[in-house]
């Protein structure tokens, strides 16, 4: 029978988007194209794995019935049928209704098929060979509206919520029956799934990659059902004695131990204290203490404190504690408490800013200073070394104490850039945020703009322009290496279409080169979030390799509008013969490519830690109607320069450039408006 467990899913199963049961087996749909299978006991079942059509892209949920599997698909409206071994049978396809646009789930149930809609908040009922059956749609309840699965059992329907984190339940035909709701497990919060077996739900999980089991009345793992007389230890929402600090002080920590199962757990145990960067409390957080805890009555409790003492740099932090297992425990999943958080600040005597270069290399060194606009960034891979931007300009650096909440980086270049040095004026709002503006010796100046630490692996979102976003993460290249990578472009919120590619990466230089990839996608729908992850796959080409693990997932976001971040959009039209350079930013009187910003040209012929830029011609275009038409007068040789107007209009800089000898057309990432 299924597990009374959760139990994880593959680490390729990243974008778990529906489940089914069938034939003793799980079935988790993937928007990367695959369908995943697991055993009844939660095992993988890989030779059962069958992939997706290749249309079949956006796949959102999946269910079973008369020996086939019926998946949906958002972005196409309609839903793929497979045989139950995962062939194509295309004769069984049928469309979705034009107003069911936002299907999220699927469901079986009295010789119909009921597909949930998270935009229409509703569900769109079809016979059993897809046919529309309007008489028997109903609407879901005004709070359930962002729907993300459906399921039927025990003549009800049970819709799973991805925002409420809640299962709403639906009569047979389609009425409320909010008595039978259940909330999700605190863990469990980005369902996206949900499917009934042996009396129990099981909710997948896009985010964590796992399936949380709940049983026929909603409660969380194998409460239940794991047979009587077992104990089942759980914390209960811990306390602070006070939770606005200053660094160092002193505080309480509580937290009381309860026996919520039905036998008594006849031996001590442990009750372990943690401090986490989120509100979720795991073993895995940073360890701050313990206390023992005697054997509990059923409904029995055991409350302990300790005394801590307040970090020592300012945030937000969050505690709690976890209590071992016991033997016999009904359910070992729920053992670790949520976090209460404490907020930390410093005495208003101290600042934020280091106080001196080994303070600044402890805060810095493995991290990255990003800028608000996402032009310049500084990695600091050892203590006195930077590394800086998309081009990895490097050098060694020095830092000053100015003041409590000030201090100066120093930056001098190994190559002479900037006329050598330049020198970043830092303010601390906290020991992780503030404000800067650098002033270079050959002239060049930043503006002011806030900053943030972040860590030096982490995958950046680099910046949005009107429906283009741009990605860019950290690797290492062999010399003359070529790397291919794989990209997963998904909606977030709304669910919508998504994007998969592979790009080959090659470097030029015979020397090995760490440095940053990019890789950008435009054509995407406004005001919307998207998930991106990369993998390597272990190869020179897209065609071959085993590609490893997926990256984290990160997110970026579209603007509001078509003016884009910089005030405009920067993927031209249809046909056009200009590819977006990334760092190649225009605003009225300036211009700035990657971290050199000119009010009148940059001329460049130069080889940067082994990538070559020359600039052949360059000129400016204004926008007429759905074609952009030459400026005269603006056109330039050997480099390009700014353009000043008060005339209303959107303009763009073009310009021909050679990257490590590869010719080419670009423009720049954003355009200047003037109204």
């Amino acid at each position: 029978s299924p597990p009374v467990t959760d139990f994880a899913l593959d680490s390729d199963n990243g974008f778990a988007r529906g489940i089914t049961y069938a034939n003793n087996r799980f079935y988790v749909v993937d928007q990367g194209g695959e369908n995943y299978v697991y055993t009844s006991s939660g095992q993988r079942a890989t030779g059962a794995d069958f992939a997706l059509d290749s249309d079949n892209g956006f796949a959102t949920g999946i269910t079973y019935a008369n020996n086939r599997f019926y998946v949906v698909d958002q972005s196409d409206q309609k839903v793929y049928v497979y045989t139950s071994s995962g062939q194509r049978a295309t004769g069984a396809d049928f469309a979705l209704d034009s107003d069911n646009r936002y299907a999220t789930g699927i469901t079986y149930a009295n010789n119909r098929f009921y597909v949930v809609d998270q935009g229409g908040e509703k569900v769109y009922v079809y016979t059993s060979s897809g046919q529309r059956d309007a008489s028997a749609d109903f609407a879901l309840d005004s709070g359930n509206n962002d729907a993300r699965g459906i399921t039927y059992a025990n003549n009800r329907f049970y819709v799973v919520d991805y925002y409420d984190k809640k299962v709403y339940v639906y009569t047979s035909s389609g009425q409320r029956d909010a008595s039978a709701d259940f909330d999700l497990d605190r863990r469990n919060n980005e369902a996206t799934g949900i499917t009934y077996a042996n009396n129990r739900f099981y909710v997948v999980d896009g985010r964590n990659e796992k399936v949380y089991v709940y049983t026929s009345s909603g409660q969380s793992g194998s409460t239940g059902g794991g047979g009587g007389g077992s104990p089942d230890l759980i914390v209960d929402s811990p306390s602070v004695s006070d939770s606005t600090l200053t660094t160092g002080q002193s505080f309480t920590l509580s937290a009381t131990v309860r026996n919520q199962g039905t036998g008594t757990s006849t031996a001590s145990t442990t009750l372990r204290y943690y401090r986490s960067s989120d509100a979720t409390i795991s073993t895995s957080d940073t360890e701050v203490g313990k206390d023992s805890v005697g054997g509990l009555s059923a409904s029995g409790t055991s409350t302990e404190s300790i005394s801590l003492n307040a970090p020592s740099s300012a945030g937000t932090y969050y505690y709690g504690a976890c209590v071992e297992n016991v033997s016999g425990e009904s359910n070992t999943d729920n053992n670790c408490s949520d976090g209460v958080s404490v907020t930390v600040t410093r005495p208003t005597s101290q600042g934020f800013a280091p106080a001196d270069q080994q303070g600044f290399n402890s805060l810095v060194v493995g991290k990255r200073i990003d800028a608000e606009s996402y032009s310049y960034f500084v990695d600091f891979e050892s203590a006195g070394r930077f590394r800086e931007s998309f081009d990895r300009y490097q050098g060694r650096y020095t830092y000053s104490n100015t003041g409590a909440n000030t201090g100066t980086l120093t930056q001098n270049y190994d190559e002479g850039l900037f006329g050598g040095r330049c020198t970043t004026r830092l303010t601390f709002a906290s020991t992780t945020t503030g404000t800067l503006r650098f002033t270079c010796d050959n002239g060049v100046t930043g503006e002011e703009e806030r900053w943030q630490l972040s860590d030096l692996t982490t995958p950046i979102f680099a910046r949005a322009n009107a429906d283009t976003l741009f990605f860019a993460f950290l690797d290492t290249w062999g010399g003359l290496e070529t790397r291919a990578y794989d990209f997963q472009l998904r909606q977030k919120t709304r669910q919508g279409s998504g994007r998969d590619y592979c790009i080959e990466y090659p470097n030029r230089s015979v020397n090995s080169v760490t440095t940053y990839a990019s890789v950008w996608s435009s054509g995407l729908e406004l005001n919307t979030i998207y998930e991106m992850r990369y993998r390597y796959r272990n190869s020179s080409s897209c065609n071959t390799g085993s590609p490893g693990p997926w990256s984290a997932i990160v997110e970026g976001t579209t603007p509001g509008s078509g003016s884009g971040s910089g005030g405009g959009g920067g993927g031209g039209s249809s046909g056009d013969s200009y590819t977006p350079l990334e760092g190649l930013r225009v605003s009225n009187g300036r211009i700035q490519f990657l971290f050199v910003s000119a009010g009148r040209c940059i001329s460049l012929n130069a080889t940067l830690n082994g990538v070559r830029y020359t600039i052949h011609t360059s000129k400016w275009q204004k926008r007429s109607g759905d074609s952009w038409v030459d400026i005269p007068g603006t056109e330039r040789t050997g480099e390009m320069c700014s353009y000043s107007t008060t005339s209303a209009g959107e303009y763009r800089l073009v310009v021909e450039m050679s990257i490590n000898g590869v010719r080419g057309n670009y423009t720049s990432e954003n355009t200047l408006i003037v109204n």
